[in-house]
């Protein structure tokens, strides 16, 4: 937790790998033959801070914030629990919903005012891994100048083990982007 995160995206075959640690994201994806390597810690004061936390947090349904760290108002639902922060607008600004039941986190929007930039992301099918609850489906939808990107993430494995490391390499011919023209 908080030390690395390792993503292998696959279609049958493998299409896409991610490493991302406290110091830096590496990611690749084999369609467009393009990759990413950019360091997390010279994001600090960016309009979107990055962080292993954050990327832990979106794809695990945690909150993006913490909780315990804002205040917050209570929006009324006949169906969850809605939390959206009271007082200072914030670069990060999150609206949190919560079964009332078991008080897992089914959806949160996250707003970031500096890029105008929505994410919705709802969370469903929990089950617990290391005595921790984690969605094994995640559909994402990004709202960014009129236009909506959806990607759905299914988990068909999710560990958590002690001491691997996880060289890697992007394959030779790749051309390199930023985060924005990801999402383009």
């Amino acid at each position: 937790k908080n030390e690395a995160l390792w993503i292998s995206a696959s279609m049958i075959v493998p299409i896409a790998k991610a490493l991302i640690t406290k110091q830096r994201l590496i990611f690749y994806e084999k369609f467009q033959r393009t990759y990413i390597d950019t360091s997390l810690k010279s994001n600090k004061g960016q309009s979107l801070p990055l962080s292993i936390e954050l990327i832990q947090n979106i794809l695990f349904g945690k909150p993006v914030v913490d909780i315990d760290k804002r205040n917050w108002k209570i929006i009324q639902n006949p169906i969850r629990y809605v939390l959206t922060p009271s007082g200072d607008q914030e670069i990060i600004q999150p609206t949190l919903f919560f079964n009332p039941k078991s008080f897992v986190l089914e959806e949160q929007r996250i707003y970031f005012s500096e890029i105008n930039t929505l994410l919705a992301i709802e969370y469903k099918n929990f089950k617990s891994a290391d005595e921790i609850s984690i969605p094994t489906e995640v559909f994402m939808s990004i709202i960014q100048n009129g236009e909506i990107f959806k990607i759905t993430i299914e988990y068909s494995q999710i560990d958590f083990p002690e001491n691997l490391t996880f060289p890697i390499e992007i394959p030779e011919g790749y051309r390199k982007i930023n985060i924005n023209e990801l999402l383009q």
